[in-house]
């Protein structure tokens, strides 16, 4: 009995690439979806906060925050994975996202005889999907971890 791919992908979306062993016709369709996220990447927006903590004499002081008024972009052409969705076009990033977008912090020190500095560190403020849900969705699922 032969079934459509899109039965094999709702199938694989599930169970993962074990899928393979069950068509060869879907290995193909499987390959030939992955490489429209090389031809045309998936597009996300987001906006980081910056952080600047004071320390004078190893006390640290309330940080202050500036959010970025613009959103960075940033390109997916695949085996990355995201996050989930959380609301409509918010996504809840994953980890190894936030890794990936964060620069590194960074210690700015004084050459007073008191031991004074700034720590400068960024967090995610928002993650927007700049591309078609469904789209989002299936990328998700082509490379999700099994």
């Amino acid at each position: 009995m032969n079934f459509p791919n899109e039965i094999f992908l709702n199938i694989y979306f599930f169970v993962g690439p074990k899928t393979f062993y069950l068509n060869k016709d879907f290995f193909k369709f499987y390959g030939m979806l992955k490489q429209e996220f090389l031809k045309n990447p998936l597009k996300i927006n987001y906006r980081l906060i910056r952080w600047k903590k004071r320390i004078y004499n190893g006390h640290d002081y309330r940080p202050s925050l500036c959010i970025d008024k613009t959103f960075r972009n940033i390109d997916f052409k695949g085996n990355f994975f995201i996050g989930n969705i959380e609301s409509q076009n918010n996504i809840k990033w994953s980890k190894n996202f936030e890794d990936l977008i964060i620069p590194s912090s960074q210690f700015q020190y004084s050459t007073s005889v008191h031991y004074k500095g700034f720590v400068v560190y960024w967090t995610v403020y928002q993650v927007k999907l700049n591309d078609s849900l469904e789209r989002f969705i299936l990328y998700n699922n082509l490379w999700k971890d099994f």
